[in-house]
């Protein structure tokens, strides 16, 4: 989850054998019980994902980033913008014709490798990680915008000074991996933060309750944590001087990765898996087991849990995931109005757990 919203590259099917584990290989985990599989239903998500695939590029179209200088002139406006608005606009045309394919893709991997053999393709629980991907619209829109707007504000008034402008004293390809690396060591920092301070794992609790991981669920984050999220990751980059089209490719190269590493698939990269994350390893990230538990914060790159020591080595287990809270309000109901209840529940579970902390015994 991130700047964040982040094409895609399948290893070649030769590599096949090196990259999947052994099907005969055991899980720890079982399907969960709800499942979607009317005729009717199933027109129905299908109606619904093209709706909220048709806002989100609207929504891309319309803010290619998420924050705006308040300059009227300058390198943001007169560099940056007319270069990102280009290449934003063709990413967006590449998607409408990409993503249908991208999905059918790791579907078709759900199918032939799947992690939990028995879990549907299309559940409860990817229903309702889709509907988040229009909870995250509207924050774009309402929150994160101006948001963006005062965390820029601030670097203006109070970090610009100390910037160092790499990405003019660097060749591009040189800054370009300088970028991604920055970001996504900031991302590993502020997911760790997240699972280390209580009342941000509060709201960091909603994504790792699903426990029908599937290709939306990396869209299940409550917006609260963009709070923490944007300056932990926006700030290095502008201070040195790595926010131009860097951060845009950056996205690029998540947002497919993100949505594997979610997928039902067990897939864990081979030799790589020492350099990238993988499905595999971003399942045991989300384990409800007590020894995987704050282990593989990475979301690109594996090679900081190496560094600090929270990669869990253990590369043929898929566990079963969620949280260990029956308050949680985990999605069951079939009905429209039953699916948009629990969003609206899980949205405010975190908010709950709060005043719960801060005045026990008020319910």
């Amino acid at each position: 989850m991130s700047i964040l919203e982040r094409e895609d590259q399948l290893q070649p099917a030769c590599a096949a054998q090196a990259l999947f584990p052994e099907q005969t290989a055991q899980t720890t985990t079982e399907a969960s019980p709800v499942e979607i599989a009317q005729p009717r239903g199933l027109f129905i998500i299908a109606a619904g994902l093209i709706v909220l695939g048709s806002i989100c590029l609207a929504v891309r179209y319309l803010y290619p980033f998420d924050f705006i200088s308040d300059s009227s002139h300058g390198w943001f406006l007169d560099r940056l913008i007319p270069r990102a608005k280009t290449l934003v606009s063709g990413w967006s045309l590449e998607m409408m014709i990409a993503f249908p394919f991208g999905l059918l893709g790791v579907f078709l991997l759900e199918r032939f490798f799947p992690a939990v053999p028995a879990q549907k393709t299309v559940t409860t629980g990817l229903v309702n990680d889709a509907l988040w991907i229009l909870v995250r619209a509207v924050a774009q829109i309402i929150l994160f915008a101006a948001y963006s707007r005062i965390l820029y504000r601030l670097y203006v008034q109070y970090l610009s000074g100390f910037s160092i402008p790499l990405a003019e004293l660097l060749p591009i390809p040189v800054s370009l991996v300088l970028a991604v690396l920055v970001a996504d060591l900031a991302q590993w920092l502020q997911h760790w933060l997240h699972h280390k301070v209580k009342w941000l794992w509060m709201f960091h609790a909603v994504h790792h309750s699903q426990r029908e991981l599937n290709v939306f669920s990396d869209y299940r984050g409550h917006f609260m944590e963009y709070v923490v999220r944007r300056p932990v990751v926006l700030m290095p980059l502008l201070m040195l001087g790595l926010e131009e089209p860097q951060m845009t490719w950056w996205i690029l190269l998540i947002t497919w990765q993100t949505r594997l590493n979610h997928a039902n698939v067990r897939f864990n990269f081979g030799p790589l898996r020492y350099i990238f994350v993988t499905p595999q390893s971003h399942r045991v990230h989300h384990s409800l087991q007590a020894e995987h538990i704050d282990h593989n914060y990475g979301s690109i790159f594996s090679i900081w849990d190496y560094l600090f020591g929270t990669q869990v080595r253990n590369y043929d287990v898929y566990p079963e995931t969620g949280i260990d809270d029956e308050a949680f309000p985990v999605e069951s109901s079939k009905s429209v109005k039953g699916v948009l209840i629990t969003i609206v529940r899980q949205i405010a579970y975190p908010f709950r757990q709060v005043w719960l902390t801060l005045w026990p015994g008020r319910s």
